[in-house]
């Protein structure tokens, strides 16, 4: 649980925003709290889209959907459909990282990103990000909002699976090549 967040901005070493930047697409990582979130509604948006977890497993589907429905209102007039709602494993970078691609038309439309939602659909937003920046591409801006304050349990220990502990690892560059590009 967290609350009292700062103002949205920019994740820090990201390109900055121009005070005119207009988007094709905002793609949300769907979480638990939309923190800030409405704030970017007010840009000069096209589409609004979701990288949804799925399965995201009980109960955390509930947060999910009360994280859309938070924003229900806001989102109205902005013609979502079903196709606007990504569905990508939570664990699953590189998918993530393809929907991304897909949404954008290969990063050809300019977007904003709002990593709130699993940090594995987050790491694949900045991946997306520091992509079109290699490839040339307009850039994507990175937004984000960190809460001031968080439950003192927020974060106990390791996972564990089986007595072991329960860490992942995601391999992003290999023998000095970039594994996600444009």
């Amino acid at each position: 649980m967290s609350s009292d967040p700062l103002p949205l901005g920019p994740l820090p070493t990201f390109d900055q925003p121009r005070a005119e930047a207009r988007y094709d697409d905002l793609v949300v990582g769907v979480g638990f709290a939309p923190l800030g979130l409405k704030d970017l509604f007010e840009a000069d948006i096209e589409k609004i889209r979701y990288l949804f977890p799925f399965p995201p497993g009980p109960p955390n589907y509930f947060r999910n959907w009360e994280f859309l429905r938070s924003l229900e209102s806001e989102v109205e007039n902005r013609n979502l459909r079903t196709e606007d709602r990504w569905q990508v494993h939570s664990f699953d970078v590189p998918d993530a990282f393809e929907a991304l691609c897909r949404v954008t038309n290969g990063g050809d439309r300019a977007c904003a990103l709002a990593p709130l939602g699993p940090k594995t659909h987050s790491l694949a937003m900045c991946l997306f990000a520091l992509a079109l920046e290699r490839a040339g591409r307009q850039p994507a801006h990175v937004y984000y909002t960190q809460p001031r304050r968080y439950a003192l349990d927020y974060s106990v220990g390791t996972a564990t699976f089986d007595g072991a502990p329960d860490i992942k690892a995601y391999c992003i560059k290999l023998d000095g090549r970039h594994l996600y590009e444009l």
